[in-house]
């Protein structure tokens, strides 16, 4: 990579802490302009931690441990 590019790249927060239902998860970010979105999980990330998204219930289970994780969408159609 040319030193152009280098410093053509975003800032990448690396090892920050995503906090779903008082459960700390590893993520790195990129801060882009996202309007009214917080975040946007990529699929590298929920596969990393064997998330299955329920398109139908808007819902996304997370195994954790012993349990389940299940993170409801916001209700919007």
């Amino acid at each position: 990579m040319s030193q152009a590019e280098e410093q053509q790249q975003p800032w990448q927060p690396r090892g920050c802490t995503l906090n779903l239902l008082n459960h700390p998860f590893n993520i790195d970010l990129m801060p882009i302009k996202l309007g009214s979105f917080d975040a946007i999980i990529g699929m590298g990330w929920l596969a990393k931690y064997q998330a299955v998204i329920a398109c139908a219930e808007k819902i996304v289970r997370i195994p954790w441990g012993n349990e389940t994780l299940i993170i409801h969408g916001d209700g919007s159609n």
